[in-house]
């Protein structure tokens, strides 16, 4: 883990549909649409739009975890010391324990291990309705990004 965040991001929700824009690529606009089980890839800058059901991205998601966990299992069993190293860090980036903690004086939410950190600034949300949205559309946020680098 390095000091710097890898990307920046700006989540907007209105109407139950979530858009997050990446300030590394203000070109693209990520759209989250629970209602529908779908998210929406747009790139304003060559005007193309795709569109994923959330179900194929959980599918996808299942794929790649199974191909990590297998590697992980082979290097544990057959690997020289720096794969099983590896085959531990895959671990805990497919199942992820992330401990939290919570800075109220700057609104600063982690979520880390040793491998893996999250960190989120905002304002707390009283609407459940609103927070289940919100957690949901950062669930597809994440699984949408594990499987684009996985095909990078």
């Amino acid at each position: 883990m390095g000091d710097k965040p890898v990307a920046t991001a700006v989540m907007v929700i209105r109407k139950g549909v979530a858009y997050e824009f990446v300030r590394e690529a203000p070109e693209e606009v990520i759209i989250i649409d629970s209602a529908r089980a779908r998210v929406v890839l747009f790139n304003v800058k060559r005007k193309v739009q795709t569109e994923i059901s959330t179900r194929r991205l959980d599918e996808a998601m299942r794929k790649l975890h199974d191909g990590v966990r297998l590697k992980a299992e082979n290097d544990e069993k057959t690997g020289t010391r720096s794969e099983r190293v590896m085959a531990e860090k895959r671990r805990e980036m497919i199942d992820a324990s992330l401990p939290e903690t919570f800075d109220p004086s700057t609104r600063r939410l982690k979520l880390a291990n040793a491998t893996i950190a999250v960190e989120a600034t905002g304002e707390p949300e009283p609407d459940r309705a609103r927070l289940l949205l919100t957690a949901n559309a950062l669930a597809a946020i994440v699984k949408l990004g594990a499987v684009h680098d996985l095909r990078t």
